[in-house]
């Protein structure tokens, strides 16, 4: 699979399955020992931010001023919805939980640009391949470092496991596609759909409780995303309308240079 890859680009694809799956789910699953799954929630609502700021330093892309407004609010609403889900559940080390988990967040922005950075050469399902494959490299051999015993067992839960190994390699697939054809600072606000999901099918399949400030939370993040869609798509609009400019004004510079160059030559 990697004799396909230029040898300039070997390190950028070990960073991005460095980065994700590897460190990120041991940085996460360490991170809900010491927190709670709602502290955890809220700093997993900084990550689109950051990769909106990453994406700003490192790809240059822009970002318009008010849609900041939208992305402020929806992480406003995020963090209601965390908070508010979580009333029971104990955190013996919020602070070294919390940390974990915003280093988690941090590798996962690290390996989204990563990828929209590999994007412009490789294929999105190809490079979802690499980390699935990649991942399982890693843990199997952490496993057998730690000298826990490997073994299969026939079961019902081994069909659960491929089920959702199946759904890991869709998601990151669609999820790189998606980067195709937008940038990480237009795809990232969608991010703050995952509370309101985990919270939907909680309530749906497992019959957890929904209440009030949990659906008032879910509102203002369809808000927020919603302004950010929208004015995102009026810059869009002002760029391609500004380059179209451009591009009419260089070709009518170029007609009269070369009528000036006939005349002169006459």
């Amino acid at each position: 699979m990697l004799e396909y890859i230029e040898k300039s680009d070997l390190k950028f694809v070990a960073l991005m399955v460095l980065c994700e799956p590897c460190l990120y789910f041991i940085f996460e699953t360490n991170a809900l020992k010491f927190t709670s799954s709602g502290q955890a929630g809220v700093v997993s609502s900084l990550e689109p931010v950051i990769i909106i700021l990453l994406a700003r330093m490192i790809l240059k892309e822009k970002f318009p001023r008010l849609a900041y407004i939208g992305l402020a609010i929806a992480l406003l609403g995020s963090v209601f919805l965390s908070i508010m889900s979580d009333v029971n559940e104990l955190a013996p080390r919020p602070l070294l939980g919390n940390s974990l988990q915003l280093g988690a967040e941090i590798l996962t922005c690290i390996s989204v640009i990563t990828t929209k950075y590999l994007m412009d050469k490789y294929p999105p399902f190809y490079l979802a391949g690499i980390a699935v494959m990649g991942g399982a490299i890693f843990f199997t051999s952490m496993c057998l470092f730690n000298g826990e015993p490997l073994h299969v067992v026939v079961s019902p839960s081994i069909f659960i496991v491929g089920y959702l190994g199946i759904l890991t390699v869709v998601a990151y697939a669609l999820y790189n596609y998606s980067m195709c054809t937008l940038s990480p600072s237009k795809v990232s606000p969608l991010l703050f759909l995952l509370p309101v999901s985990a919270v939907f099918f909680g309530w749906f399949f497992l019959g957890e409780t929904l209440n009030m400030m949990q659906l008032a939370s879910c509102l203002v993040i369809f808000l927020g995303i919603y302004i950010c869609q929208t004015f995102s798509k009026h810059a869009r609009k002002k760029e391609e309308k500004e380059a179209l400019k451009k591009e009419e004004e260089a070709i009518l510079t170029n007609n009269i240079q070369s009528e000036e160059k006939v005349e002169t030559t006459v």
